[in-house]
């Protein structure tokens, strides 16, 4: 029974993009908790489904790769992967992310504050216009 190499060298190839895509995948993850105010309960959610995606991730790996069996070093490869991920380009996707957030949230507080005052003046309005039909009707009578 001979070792194919090849197939090793793959596995360990596959294990670090995996584990950098995973860490895209995080990110996303990240973003979406930073744009929109998560509570403990969507934050629990959301790491339950992050981790059924590192799940799929790593079956697929290594049904597709290795023929089912687990292999340490795949593991410690997509470790790899995603740390080398976090700390390169992570760091500048979160920083873009930061920025941007920055930019838009102010002005989406302000969008809000508006609507709210849009709302409250229309739905001023309407009270004003039924009290006024109200009355039209009751002095006709």
């Amino acid at each position: 029974m001979a070792v194919d190499y090849k197939l090793h060298f793959l596995l360990i190839l596959w294990a670090l993009i995996t584990g950098a895509a995973l860490g895209a995948v995080y990110d996303a993850f990240r973003i979406v908790r930073r744009f929109f105010a998560s509570s403990k309960a969507a934050v629990f959610i959301e790491d339950l489904l992050f981790c059924a995606v590192c799940t799929a991730a790593m079956l697929l790996l290594f049904f597709n790769l290795s023929g089912g069996r687990m292999r340490l070093y795949a593991f410690a490869a997509s470790a790899a992967g995603f740390a080398v991920y976090y700390c390169t380009v992570g760091k500048l996707v979160w920083k873009l992310s930061e920025s941007i957030y920055n930019f838009i949230h102010p002005r989406l507080l302000a969008f809000k504050a508006l609507l709210k005052r849009g709302i409250r003046h229309a739905a001023r309005a309407a009270a004003t216009r039924r009290r006024s039909r109200r009355f039209i009707r009751d002095a006709r009578r």
